[in-house]
């Protein structure tokens, strides 16, 4: 990294491509319709997506395309995720007014070239979604041609778990219950969900 960080930055394998690689190069324009879903889950581990997480969503949905990404910097979860939702490395998160931003949402918005008027109309940012006071704020009758709702299925545990991996993923399987029961009634039949964890192996 140090010797070309240019080369680093500009990878096609890390994950400020997420969305450039399914929404931007497909071209794929969401409506109030047809809406695109970018469901991140905090810290989940790649054995986690195999093992629990992947089988779980294939009873829902059907897996068009997977791909493996690597995190700028996999230790320090907001640059790792606002990474995702800016589209861009941290050098480049640019506001409406060229002013540089931590503003996950607002990164977002300009990422899938909405105007600064719009973007919060036209956009639903949400985290801390394993939460009963999150779910309560989330107007269901609504929909937005643009979501982002990042749901925490195994970070915090991770932090805390003192038991083998079978415990946590136990943790996960009632998680993944309770977020596709969430879900369940949101995503309809002519959106697009992209499913993603944000730091760690991705």
């Amino acid at each position: 990294i140090q010797q070309n960080r240019y080369a680093y930055s500009t990878s096609p394998e890390l994950s400020p491509n997420i969305l450039r690689d399914f929404v931007e190069r497909p071209r794929l324009i969401p409506t109030d319709t047809a809406c695109l879903w970018l469901i991140i889950f905090d810290g989940m581990r790649f054995d986690t997506w195999e093992a629990i997480v992947k089988p779980r969503l294939q009873q829902v949905f059907e897996i068009k395309k997977e791909k493996a990404y690597l995190s700028p910097l996999p230790s320090w979860t907001s640059i790792a995720r606002t990474s995702i939702t800016a589209g861009r490395t941290p050098d480049l998160w640019k506001g409406f007014h060229n002013n540089f931003t931590y503003n996950q949402a607002l990164l977002a918005g300009k990422f899938f070239g909405l105007p600064e008027n719009q973007y919060q109309q036209k956009l639903r940012f949400f985290s801390g979604m394993e939460s009963d006071r999150t779910h309560n704020q989330f107007d269901r009758s609504r929909r937005y041609p643009y979501n982002i709702l990042v749901f925490n299925i195994s970070d915090d545990d991770l932090h805390k778990q003192r038991d083998h991996i079978g415990a946590l993923n136990e943790n996960i399987k009632s998680a993944m219950d309770r977020i596709l029961h969430f879900l369940d009634g949101l995503i309809q039949k002519d959106d697009t969900v992209i499913v993603t964890s944000d730091h760690g192996f991705m």
